[in-house]
């Protein structure tokens, strides 16, 4: 007996599974966010915000707190103060980048509808959350400082600009390293490179000037600065702020393009 061929019912698509839309750039927003959240509640991250509120709140408790602060040495003070946040965002976005790879998930990511590129965009765009944070913390304290009966001049925004921008730059960074090497060692290795140059200051042996190409510079430049350690009038600083932080900014897309492109590349074996 043979069935008509009126009566078989035609083959339809699978549905497709809840919650999926086809939009590439609502699932990149979607793993942004979810990333987002997963790096500002982080161990390392909010370890690092809990060291930069001690480094604020301890000298109001001792007392030892400068009762004059200028407002205008904060501006660029606050965001050397913060440099943990970014230390962290750098650890915390590379642990991220390989955690599938940790986890031996790799392999899943070859049924997953996101390209390796757009994955990486998403990671990239997880690290905007955390900016934001460290600038709203950021201009907290500088508020707090100002409130002060004996605060004097005027804040720099550039100046205090310059913890979102480098917050965003570190964990760009770590975004990078994480398509580059398969290796978590990278990460802190880097970051203790860093820590070792600025604390002995190899960059100042050789010019001033080229303290201007990390992320952060605490004392004023060259004559400019007061031998007697009093606080020199800010018109008189030679403090590039603006176009530091164009160059920051700029290093943070150039590291970011240089992230998605690797995307589509093989590893370095490690």
């Amino acid at each position: 007996m043979t069935i008509p061929e009126s009566t078989i019912a035609p083959e339809t698509a699978p549905e497709p599974a809840a919650g999926t839309t086809g939009d590439p750039q609502a699932a990149i927003l979607s793993l942004a966010w979810v990333e987002g959240r997963r790096l500002v509640r982080h161990p390392v991250v909010l370890a690092a915000v809990l060291l930069v509120l001690l480094i604020w709140v301890v000298p109001l408790i001792t007392g030892s707190a400068n009762r004059f602060p200028v407002l205008y040495y904060s501006s660029f003070e606050i965001p050397l103060q913060q440099l943990p946040v970014a230390m962290a965002a750098l650890i915390a976005t590379n642990l991220a980048m390989l955690r599938s790879y940790r986890h031996g998930a790799d392999v899943f990511y070859d049924v997953t509808p996101l390209p390796g590129w757009q994955r990486t965009l998403a990671h990239v765009l997880s690290v905007l959350p955390l900016a934001v944070l460290t600038g709203l913390l950021g201009l907290a304290r500088l508020i707090q400082l100002a409130m002060l009966p004996g605060a004097v001049g005027r804040p720099h925004l550039l100046e205090l600009a310059a913890a979102p921008v480098v917050t965003i730059l570190f964990g760009v960074l770590g975004v990078l390293l994480g398509r580059l090497v398969r290796s978590t060692v990278i990460a802190p290795m880097l970051l203790a490179f860093l820590i070792f140059t600025y604390l002995f200051g190899f960059i100042n042996l050789v010019s001033q000037r080229l303290q201007w190409m990390g992320p952060v510079v605490l004392s004023p430049s060259g004559s400019n600065s007061d031998p007697d350690g009093g606080a020199w009038p800010a018109d008189l600083l030679d403090r590039p702020a603006g176009v530091h932080l164009i160059y920051l900014a700029a290093l943070g897309i150039l590291l970011g393009t240089a992230a998605l492109l690797r995307s589509s590349a093989p590893r370095l074996p490690v």
